[in-house]
């Protein structure tokens, strides 16, 4: 799921279906790529938050776990959150 904040009257939400069990997620230095490792899936997920769509799907060798020190701190302030829902709860 993707929500934008930006207009708290027009909340926009869009969900984009990607792998399973999405986990440990950050934005990439420009603030408009998301990408989250898909633990059990072993792939990474990258969504580009701009167009609002999956830009890939990245088969891994074994678990993904990049965790956001993987890039350098975003320091852009960014309205759109992507949220990742417990498996089972959508």
């Amino acid at each position: 799921w993707q929500v934008d904040y930006s207009d708290l009257d027009n909340l926009r939400i869009d969900k984009i279906d990607s792998a399973k069990f999405l986990h440990d997620g950050f934005f990439d230095p420009t603030g408009r790529y998301f990408q989250i490792a898909a633990n059990a899936s072993n792939k990474m997920v990258v969504v580009d938050t701009l167009d609002r769509k999956l830009e890939a799907l990245i088969d891994t060798a074994a678990l993904p776990h990049p965790g956001p020190s993987a890039t350098p701190p975003t320091r852009v302030p960014h309205p759109i959150r992507v949220w990742t829902p417990t498996p089972g709860c959508e």
